[in-house]
């Protein structure tokens, strides 16, 4: 996990699974990743972040 600060707090934007239930912080490093079946995408702003989710799934995307 990547703090957004010298104070130690957490980042602002979260992915969760609802599947899984597990909790995923998006820091200003990560840009483009995978979660399970889903491609994430994050265009990192000033003052906002844009989160893209494409599903793709192995094997059913011919």
């Amino acid at each position: 996990m990547e703090w957004s600060d010298e104070n130690g707090r957490l980042p602002e934007v979260f992915i969760v699974d609802f599947a899984t239930n597990e909790l995923y912080a998006i820091g200003n490093h990560r840009v483009g990743f995978w979660i399970r079946d889903f491609w994430i995408r994050v265009d990192h702003k000033e003052n906002e972040e844009e989160i893209m989710a494409i599903y793709a799934p192995e094997g059913k995307m011919e």
